[in-house]
């Protein structure tokens, strides 16, 4: 079953992306675990860097460098505290 279409989908974190100026979207390969309220930018270099919310003490982060499709293993910043969802 599609982990996104389970009962389970509030457990995941994953981005949604159009690469035709919003015509259509697609969903990245990447399920973030435990992650949800996530914020993106993209950098200079066009990698996109995922901050995000999490029921632990610091913030997640997640770099994608194809442009959304695939995304990092989740590390934290201890330098950003997250507030406990």
């Amino acid at each position: 079953m599609n982990p996104l279409l389970s009962s389970k989908l509030y457990q995941y974190a994953t981005v949604w992306y159009s690469d035709d100026g919003g015509r259509s979207y697609n969903h990245s390969q990447t399920l973030l675990d435990g992650m949800n309220e996530s914020e993106l930018v993209e950098a200079p270099d066009g990698q996109i860097l995922a901050a995000m919310r999490n029921r632990k003490k610091y913030v997640g982060l997640s770099v994608s460098s194809d442009g959304g499709k695939t995304f990092s293993n989740v590390t934290y910043d201890h330098n950003l505290i997250s507030p406990v969802s």
